[in-house]
């Protein structure tokens, strides 16, 4: 009655995705689960000897292009390793996103930004994303308080951008940086 063939590969899941699901897999069992189940329950952090590792395997420049030092694949093949890391350790799967989601957002031009990128993709130089705001908690896509560029207090346009946050109770307690434009 059914006389329809499956074939090897089924749907998305080419050789080439199970080969790097199976690299992904691989690394979760050895590395990262022994670590994982020391530190995880301490709340530790991840030893900079697993990212470095991450690194080598390219699991920060999944979707980075190839000619910024990344693998240049796509969102598939990044899922396809997160969900593998997050069998292990959820901090592990989590700091992936780091080089991957982070390399359109570096801030500088030319040849610098260009050598970040290629760090981002080796894990070398990871972004960072602090945010929270009353009823939002981390839930980013319902923040409603609004940043814009603006000339300075003289009316020349800034460079650079200032954002303060406060780091706990007290009038000390508040910090900045400054982001180039």
């Amino acid at each position: 009655m059914n006389d329809i063939t499956p074939s090897r590969t089924v749907g998305y899941m080419t050789p080439e995705r199970e080969m790097l699901r199976r690299i992904a897999r691989d690394f979760t069992d050895k590395e990262v689960l022994p670590v994982a189940n020391e530190l995880d329950p301490k709340k530790e952090a991840i030893p900079q000897s697993l990212i470095d590792q991450m690194g080598e395997l390219g699991f920060f420049g999944i979707v980075i292009p190839e000619e910024y030092g990344g693998a240049g694949l796509g969102a598939f093949e990044y899922c396809l390793v997160a969900e593998e890391l997050a069998r292990g350790w959820m901090s592990v799967a989590s700091i992936i996103a780091r080089g991957n989601g982070f390399y359109r957002s570096i801030p500088f031009e030319g040849e610098e930004r260009l050598k970040r990128i290629r760090l981002m993709a080796q894990g070398k130089y990871l972004g960072a994303l602090a945010m929270s705001e009353p009823e939002v908690g981390s839930d980013i896509s319902s923040i409603t308080c609004r940043a814009r560029m603006a000339a300075t207090s003289t009316g020349a346009p800034s460079p650079t951008a200032r954002t303060s946050s406060r780091s706990s109770r007290g009038r000390r307690a508040i910090r900045g940086s400054a982001t180039p434009r």
